[in-house]
């Protein structure tokens, strides 16, 4: 592998780790939240698996999730982790439509 080839593998692994941090600490302050909001908060009674933004924040949460544990676990890197991290990309763009 090139120079340039393991330096973009480097600061992508990076950037997934930091961006999967982030996501987790947002998905258990908002899990946190909604069990904490009162009950009669129309925000919160809509809140559930069946809403799609929650739905899709969760599947890219594990894509994100199996692509930390195949580069540290398994040595995915190069073309494998870059697939993962357009995926979860995708995924994130989804998540906005």
């Amino acid at each position: 592998m090139s120079r340039s080839g393991g330096l973009s593998d480097m600061m992508n692994q990076r950037a997934i780790i930091v961006g999967w941090v982030c996501l987790t600490i947002g998905l258990v302050v908002g899990a946190i939240w909604a069990s904490q909001a009162p009950g009669y908060d129309p925000r919160v009674q809509a809140m559930s698996l069946e809403d799609p933004k929650i739905f899709v924040a969760l599947v890219c949460w594990a894509v994100y999730s199996f692509e930390v544990f195949a580069a540290r676990r398994i040595g995915w890197g190069g073309r494998r982790a870059a697939y993962l991290s357009a995926l979860g990309f995708a995924i994130v763009l989804l998540n906005f439509l």
